[in-house]
């Protein structure tokens, strides 16, 4: 209605238009050279209208004549449009998992843009086989139990090769169409290739895996996934040198980045990596090439000389070449600003050059010496002192460390001490702190904690993941071990004079202590042929058990 309205109001003034124009008192005059028109508004704009339309029907007819000159290209332009709108849903279909709708709009999408014109279409065929792969073992497994219900159609199955199609075609793409020059094959060629290598590393194919990130890094070096994942690779299959090239080529990507960034956190990342690769490659070094390793090691060192793993290993390194001077002050001048454990196991053993404990004792105190009243100090002593059976020494430099840091390993250290001298109740109280000490801080990399430092984490396979921090806390009282004693000390026999003459005053205090650790830490096992030994030796004596409950009352065997 309102339309209607709108209509008939325009019709009633284009009328009153044409009659105010013709009732006006005014003349049009147009002056040529040899004529004079002379027009009246009406009679003008009628002449005008005119015009316009003998315009438009002309350019009308002259389509009409040349349209079959311009067809082919709207035809062109028509099906491309339809092309890329199968492409779009193609690509939505194969995202969901319909496979054969994906495949039909992908015939569609290549009438119009063949996959070696357009990057996409050839993500899309991608896709779709990947697609087949993956849902290949739902129709093996029917076509395992068809075959195996009707025996006699049994056929055999043709081989295929082991690359997937998808995997063909991209490695297609991403060699001879990019390398001979082609815009859309370089276009596609990262993204296929990071979509296969998340495919292979979901199915756990890391060979594979690596071969893919190494020719995405080899493509574009600053992919820290692909770079990353490819000097993983190198790492364990020991091609340290390699490893090395290609975090070069990733460093150098990053190096204008690097010089924009004025906070200096890039480059120290930088920086921190190759470190971490020197310091492998020079552990990796060592037992074969020390020379070599030697270099390494201390160029490690120059770039951070606060970076513990690479001191001890060139201190090591060094005192294995018999460079003592050195090693030592490299470990003293580090020990100085902060002590590490691994600096003081390093120094008083000398790379493992020295066995004896009592001169391990007096480079432990020696280099204690430097950092006086510091926990770390102190427990490097109480250690070293243990070792050596001064038990005196021990017990006092370990009350200075756990009161100021206390751990589960020194309560451990307590409880062994007063276990080797009979006070077992004293040790039962040091076992029920050690139960809920805080963990003594360790090399860890992913959850988990590590004999010693490593370049690559043992799961993820991170570079320079190994970080020293406390382990995650664990629940260290199983259930079937919630009964778990300590066994005192055993009657020793009477001495025989001949037993008498072949002892020596070093061994007084060398008697057969339980392993108080592991049943600190809710590991002890019984051996069946002891356990045996055991029940009969309860009948003539009653050990003391642990309660756990309380553990400061010791329970009785019924």
């Amino acid at each position: 209605m309102f339309r209607i309205a709108i209509a008939v109001l325009s019709i009633l003034l284009i009328g009153a238009g044409f009659a105010f124009l013709a009732d006006y008192p005014a003349e049009i005059v147009l002056s040529l050279p040899h004529w004079r028109i002379t027009l009246t508004p009406a009679a003008a704009l009628a002449i005008f209208l005119a015009g316009f339309f003998v315009l438009w029907l002309a350019v009308l007819v002259l389509k009409i004549v040349t349209a079959p000159f311009f067809w082919p290209s709207i035809l062109r332009r028509h099906k491309r449009a339809q092309a890329c709108q199968a492409l779009s849903a193609g690509l939505l279909a194969a995202f969901t998992g319909d496979t054969a709708q994906a495949q039909t709009l992908a015939k569609e999408a290549q009438s119009a843009l063949p996959a070696d014109k357009e990057p996409l279409t050839a993500l899309l065929l991608a896709q779709i086989e990947d697609l087949r792969q993956a849902q290949k073992p739902f129709f093996t497994c029917a076509e395992h139990m068809r075959r195996s219900l009707n025996p006699q159609k049994q056929e055999q199955a043709a081989e295929r090769p082991n690359k997937s199609s998808a995997e063909y075609l991209a490695m297609l793409r991403a060699g001879s169409q990019a390398g001979a020059g082609g815009k859309g094959g370089s276009a596609m060629r990262l993204p296929a290739l990071t979509a296969l290598y998340r495919r292979r590393q979901a199915a756990g194919d890391n060979a594979r895996a690596a071969s893919l990130a190494a020719a995405a890094a080899l493509e574009n070096p600053a992919l820290i996934w692909a770079s990353m994942a490819a000097i993983a690779a190198e790492i364990e299959a020991g091609a340290w040198d390699k490893a090395l090239e290609l975090y070069e080529n990733f460093a150098k990507a990053w190096q204008k980045a690097a010089k924009r960034d004025k906070s200096g956190h890039l480059q120290g990342a930088l920086d921190y990596y190759r470190q971490v690769l020197y310091c492998g490659q020079a552990r990796a070094l060592f037992p074969y090439h020390p020379h070599q390793a030697r270099q390494i090691a201390l160029a490690a060192v120059k770039i951070c000389p606060a970076f513990v793993p690479a001191i001890t290993l060139a201190a090591q390194i060094l005192f294995h070449l018999h460079e003592w001077r050195k090693g030592e002050k490299l470990l003293q001048t580090q020990w100085r600003q902060a002590p590490h454990p691994d600096l003081g196991r390093v120094y008083i053993k000398a790379g493992g050059l020295i066995d004896s404990p009592a001169k391990r004792l007096e480079r432990a105190q020696n280099l204690a010496a430097l950092t006086p009243d510091n926990a770390v100090a102190h427990r490097l002593v109480a250690k070293a002192a243990f070792a050596a059976n001064d038990d005196i020494l021990a017990r006092e430099q370990l009350d200075k460390a756990m009161a100021q840091e206390p751990d589960r390993q020194g309560f451990i250290l307590l409880a062994r001490l007063a276990q080797k001298h009979n006070e077992t109740e004293q040790s039962r109280q040091f076992l029920a702190k050690a139960l809920t000490a805080p963990l003594e801080k360790a090399w860890c990399a992913d959850g988990q904690k590590l004999a010693h430092w490593q370049a690559l984490a043992p799961i993820s396979r991170r570079l320079g993941a190994c970080q020293w921090q406390s382990p995650m806390p664990v629940s260290i009282v199983a259930a079937a071990d919630l009964q778990f004693f300590l066994q005192p000390q055993p009657e020793q026999p009477a001495a025989t004079a001949a037993d008498t003459a072949g002892k020596t005053p070093g061994n007084k205090n060398k008697q057969s202590l339980p392993d108080i650790e592991k049943a600190a830490r809710g590991v002890a096992r019984i051996e069946p042929a002891k356990q045996t030994g055991r029940k009969q030796a309860a009948k003539t004596k009653n050990p003391a058990y642990i309660n756990v409950d309380n553990p400061g009352v010791a329970d009785k065997e019924e």
